[in-house]
């Protein structure tokens, strides 16, 4: 009886020692080729930085900054190690840069924050694009004479001109683009004695704010009038503007 049990036992071994070389899996390789080792991705430096690091693959390595923490020397140190560039925050979003219902643009901020980059070598190059639409119909009296109604500007009605003429200034007599206009007056009369009206009305909606600005400049110290007419025929008079021999809006 004792023999025999160690003979079952015996047979049990044998069989697995068969089976576990069964198990086993081969590879062969073709003949003349050599099996692909794979990259091992080299890992950065422990005190490597965000630049440094991803150089090979990014150049130019930026971030998002705001000017109240570009004035923290620590923080400022830390994004000059890690990045090349930075991007403003909201320092030329509209309602960073609009003062209020006056309508006026402030960009002492946005004037600061760039200083203070290009100081620390972020190049930051600034595009700003106007939201807003010169409602004016050849606001920069660029276009004309009009072929079909005479005008000097195109969109401009010669209203008036007993005592001068309006006539286009070119070149460098215009404050930008190729043309300007030129009221000369040649002799003493009442403002409306020399007059220009914009032939189209301007769609406006009630409630909404609107400027009005122009650049101006004169031969000789003076002041101009400028008025806004309603569709109702009521009539806005700006007289007494002054006028400068230098460019001033």
């Amino acid at each position: 009886m004792k023999k025999s049990t160690i003979k079952i036992v015996l047979t049990l071994f044998t069989v697995s020692t068969l089976i576990i070389p069964a198990c086993k899996k081969s590879i062969d390789t073709p003949a003349g080729t050599m099996p692909t080792t794979p990259t091992v991705p080299t890992t950065p430096a422990a005190d490597a930085t965000l630049k440094s690091a991803s150089s090979a693959y990014f150049p130019v390595v930026g971030m998002a900054f705001t000017y109240s923490f570009a004035q923290m020397s620590q923080v400022m140190d830390i994004v000059k190690r890690e990045v090349n560039t930075i991007t403003f925050g909201n320092e030329l979003k509209e309602e960073a840069i609009v003062k209020g219902s006056s309508g006026t643009y402030d960009y002492s901020t946005a004037d600061a924050f760039y200083n203070l980059a290009t100081a620390n070598g972020l190049i930051n190059p600034v595009t700003v694009t106007p939201s807003a639409t010169n409602l004016a119909t050849n606001g920069d009296f660029e276009a004309g004479p009009d072929a079909a109604t005479g005008d000097v500007f195109t969109g401009w009605q010669d209203l008036n001109h007993s005592n001068g003429s309006f006539t286009a200034a070119t070149g460098t007599a215009a404050h930008a683009g190729t043309r300007a206009l030129q009221a000369t007056a040649t002799s003493a009369a009442q403002a409306y004695n020399l007059q220009l009206l914009m032939r189209t009305p301007i769609p406006v909606t009630k409630g909404n704010t609107y400027n009005i600005s122009f650049w101006i400049k004169g031969s000789v110290a003076t002041t101009a009038q400028f008025e806004i007419r309603s569709s109702d025929a009521s009539v806005v008079y700006q007289g007494g503007q002054p006028v400068t021999t230098g460019w001033t809006q």
